[in-house]
This record gives C-alpha cells, structure tokens and sequence, in this order.
C-alpha cells in the first residue's frame, strides 16, 4: 500500500492588477522612481558590496522610448564592482544607503517574481505582492543616476519609515524636509514636534541654515537639544495672530540664544529666502 502525499496552495482574493506585468521579461526599460524606505546593505559574493532597495515608479520609458506614466512596485539589487568608478550610489570600498523619498533612475530588466516549484517553499510572489512589490529587478551602482530638482536635494527626515499613524491625524505625523542646494539646506519641520525632533536630532541630519520653525513656533517644538542641532541662521516662523499665542517668548529666546535671525509673518509679512549654495539671503517683500 502506498502513501501519496497533496501539495497544494491556497490563492487570496485577488488584488489590484499588475501594472508592471506588460514591461516584465521584454528587455531593457528605463525606470524613474523614488525610494519607499531606506536602502539596506549586505556583502555579496566575492566580498562585494550588494544593496536592496524598494523602488515605487513614477515613468517607465520602454526600449522604443515611449513614456507610460505608472505606479507600481520595484525591489531592485544594486551591485558593486571593484573596476567601477564611484557614482550615487557609492562604491565597492565605500557603498552609499540609498534614503526614503530620494529619486532615482535607471536602465534594467524587470522580472516577475516567480515561486520555486517544491512542495512548502515559500509564496515569493505572493509575499512581496503584499509588500507593494510587482517586479524584481538588478542593476550595476554605477548604472544608477540619483535626480535632483535643478541642483536642489530633497530628502525626507519624518516620519521615519516604520511610522504608523493613528486612527486621527497628528501632528508628529507631519512631513519634514530638508532641501539642499550646494553648501546651503533649509529644514522645513511642518507640525512636528519633540519626540520627531529627538529622532531627527539623534540622526545627525539635522543640520540647516534656515530653519521653517515647527508648529508656528509652540513651545510643543522647537527643543533646545533639536535647535542646537540644526544651528540655523535664519528661522522663519508664523505667529502674531495664531488663536493659541504663538510663538512663545521662550522659543523666541532659544533662537535669540544660538544668535538665529528670526523673521516672523506677523511683523515681516512673507520673506524670500534665496540660498545660492554659498550662502543665504533673505529678502524682505517689497525689496
């Protein structure tokens, strides 16, 4: 008598289609996307550097060049070679994490994730479906070109990338950029406040010229630890006929303690700020 043995695999509901299936195994496509978390490293073979990154595209342009708006899931590979000159995203000896929200472009295959055929192995396909993933795909470092907007760095410090919001808005979940342009940044903190700075100041990305104060300059922001990291010039904030008094005198003076020039919409109006890469200006209006 013998003892057979069933395999079988239970299917889900299924889920939104596969924006990406029709650029999948038809040769190279240029991907223009941006990062869903930060980059992770990992030594590869022979020593090398490899590094994993969850892409969210916005255009994909196929081999005859048509552009198809699109928004889909990319895990990519990224790998180092020893002979390879350093680009965005570093080198072999010296590999740069890619961040959340950088955008990124490159020219590679896409692939579908595909299942390995054994009986208990696990459902690849299905598990980076949930994670948003529709395509996998490996590129060179040096094949890769980090985009800016004119010569201006965007980067997302908050939240931080394992963030989960609440069932009501709050304001810690704010978003918090910093814009660079050479040797100049600006740090725009939205509502954010004490336990986002904490986390910006223990990260040491802090560091800006100009500084757009948090949540109109309420004492709930603005703590001397995160103020001391940033060490801003320039702070611009809004304030005069806030309902709830903003800002505070002992914001003010904070400010005022790290000899920051502060501009406030109730008593300047709306200040320019130009940063030329050098340096920072501020123009009142009218000027």
């Amino acid at each position: 008598m013998g003892v057979g043995a069933l395999s079988f695999e239970l299917e889900g509901a299924a889920g939104p289609p596969n924006q990406l299936a029709p650029f999948c195994e038809r040769g190279p496509v240029t991907v223009t996307g941006y990062l869903l978390r930060d980059g992770t490293l990992r030594e590869g073979g022979f020593g090398s550097p490899l590094q994993r990154i969850d892409l969210e595209t916005e255009s994909i342009a196929d081999q005859q060049g048509h552009l198809t708006q699109l928004a889909g899931g990319i895990r990519l590979t990224v790998y180092y070679r020893a002979q390879d000159e350093p680009a965005a995203a570093g080198s072999s000896e010296r590999p740069t994490v890619f961040r959340y929200g950088q955008r990124i472009r490159l020219r590679t295959p896409l692939r579908l994730p595909r299942n390995y055929g054994n009986p208990g192995a696990m459902d690849t396909r299905g598990y980076l479906r949930r994670l948003g993933i529709d395509a996998i795909a490996s590129a060179r470092a040096v094949e890769i070109e980090l985009l800016d907007f004119g010569g201006t760095g965007v980067e997302v410090l908050a939240p931080p990338r394992d963030w989960v919001p609440g069932r009501r808005p709050q304001n810690n979940d704010t978003l918090v950029l910093k814009l660079t342009y050479g040797m100049t940044a600006a740090l725009l903190e939205g509502d954010a406040e004490k336990r986002i700075e904490r986390l910006m100041s223990a990260n040491g990305d802090a560091r800006a010229d100009l500084l757009k104060v948090g949540h109109h300059g309420s004492a709930t922001s603005s703590a001397p630890e995160f103020l001391s990291a940033v060490r801003p010039r320039y702070g611009y904030l809004g304030g005069g006929s806030h309902p709830f008094g903003y800002p505070p005198q002992e914001v003010l003076a904070r400010l005022e303690g790290l000899k920051a020039a502060t501009f406030r919409t109730d008593a300047h109006g709306a200040v320019t700020f130009y940063l030329d890469g050098r340096s920072v200006e501020p123009r009142l209006p009218g000027r």
